[in-house]
């Protein structure tokens, strides 16, 4: 795995979820390919933390970071227009518990 560049983290993803990305580029909906992104793809919002770059000690919400932590990151930034998303603030889950 590549080290991690200041300020990144490095994550290992051991199983993906299906999600609704998963569905858009299995129907061909969705060319990663042309997006850029590196074939065979793993889409997946669930890892663990292998390595950090040097400066990070916490997650987004402040909570602390270590090699090892089980986490789910949020894989969009989403508009708030959308109807079907509900108002701010949108939860996020900080970290997963064993």
């Amino acid at each position: 795995m590549p080290d991690p560049a200041p300020g990144a983290v490095v994550l290992k993803v051991a199983l993906a979820n299906v999600c609704g990305s998963d569905m858009h580029y299995w129907r061909g909906d969705m060319d990663v390919k042309a997006m850029g992104r590196p074939l065979p793809l793993v889409l997946g919002h669930e890892a663990t933390v292998h390595s950090l770059g040097e400066g990070v000690t916490t997650d987004s919400t402040g909570q602390p970071l270590k090699e090892g932590d089980r986490i789910v990151y949020k894989y969009m930034n989403p508009c708030m227009r959308c109807a079907r998303l509900p108002p701010p603030p949108v939860q996020i889950v900080p970290e997963a518990t064993e």
